[in-house]
This record gives structure tokens, sequence and C-alpha cells, in this order.
């Protein structure tokens, strides 16, 4: 079996945190953000992203959003009442989310 390149793997994610009716769960801290804490403005960028509401029509239910910053990655998953929010490395899921945006540019 052939060993998977690096650049092939899926980018970890520095935090995972779900949220609902009952309060807010982390699921996951990387052992870099726990030792360094979380930055200035983060509670505020992650309450933006999961403060949004969007209809559904004409696309149909909200599956997720991503903001991508210098350095990290927000992914957000609503679910009902409540959803997932996951942090990444600006780098590590750059490449995803880059692909798609010079999708956009050559449109």
């Amino acid at each position: 079996m052939a060993e998977q390149s690096t650049s092939d793997t899926q980018p970890e994610p520095r935090a995972v945190v779900r949220y609902g009716p009952d309060g807010v769960e982390i699921e996951r801290m990387s052992e870099q953000l726990q030792a360094d804490g979380p930055r200035d403005g983060t509670l505020e960028v992650i309450q933006s992203v999961t403060g949004q509401t969007l209809s559904d029509e004409p696309f149909g239910s909200h599956a997720g959003t991503v903001h991508q910053f210098e350095d990290v990655t927000v992914v957000h998953v609503p679910d009902g009442e409540g959803g997932t929010v996951a942090t990444f490395e600006g780098a590590a899921a750059e490449r995803a989310v880059e692909a798609l945006l010079e999708r956009v540019r050559t449109v």
C-alpha cells in the first residue's frame, strides 16, 4: 500500500465546539491552543459566525459556512437549534478553500 503524502491528509482542527440549547461543549482543543489560550476577539468572531440566520429559500437548508482569515479558517455547521464550529490553522485548510476561490475567480 502506498503511503499517503502530507498534502493529501485531512487538516486537523485546532478546536471543535458544539453548541445548543443546553449550552456550549468543547469537544476538542489542540495542545498548542490549550497552552496559548484563545486570542482576543475569538469569542466575538465565533458568535458572529454562529449568529447568522439564513433562509431555506431558494437553495434549501443552510448546510455550513466557511470563513477564511489569514491565520485561521472557521467552519460552522448548524444543526437545528445548535451546531458545530471548528477552527483550523490558516495554512491547514487553505488548499481546499483556495481551490474553491480560484474556481470562482475563473468563472
